[in-house]
C-alpha cells in the first residue's frame, strides 16, 4: 500500500506541475481525454521510479452520470494491470450492473 501511495503522489505531483488535473481513485486515475497520453506516460514513469520495474497499464472508457447541464460525461480510466481475485471480479460485475441500472 505504501508503494501505491508513492506512485499516486508522483503522478499527481508531476501532472500538477504541468497544470494538468487528474483525479486519483485508489490505484486509478481519471483525466480529460486530451491528456491521456501524458498521464499514461507519467504513470509508467512513476511505477518505474517507485517500484523499479515497468508494468503494463490498462485503459478503459466509461460514462458517468450527467453533468449540471444534462450532458453525459465521458471519463477515461487508467489503471495498472494486475491479477484480479474471483471475489473482486464478482464484486466488480455486481457494481457495474447496479450502476448501469441507475444510469439508464
Amino acid at each position: 500500500m505504501a508503494e501505491d501511495s508513492r506512485i499516486a503522489t508522483y503522478v499527481i505531483n508531476k501532472m500538477t506541475e504541468n497544470n494538468k488535473p487528474v483525479l486519483c481513485i485508489h490505484d486509478s486515475f481519471i483525466s480529460e481525454i486530451d491528456i491521456m497520453f501524458m498521464l499514461k506516460k507519467t504513470m509508467m514513469e512513476a511505477v518505474n521510479e517507485v517500484a523499479g520495474r515497468l508494468i503494463p497499464i490498462d485503459q478503459y472508457d466509461d460514462y458517468l452520470p450527467t453533468d449540471d447541464n444534462g450532458n453525459k460525461v465521458r471519463a477515461v480510466y487508467l489503471k495498472p494491470v494486475q491479477q484480479q481475485t474471483t471475489q473482486y471480479k464478482h464484486g466488480l460485475e455486481y457494481w457495474r450492473k447496479t450502476r448501469a441500472n441507475r444510469i439508464s
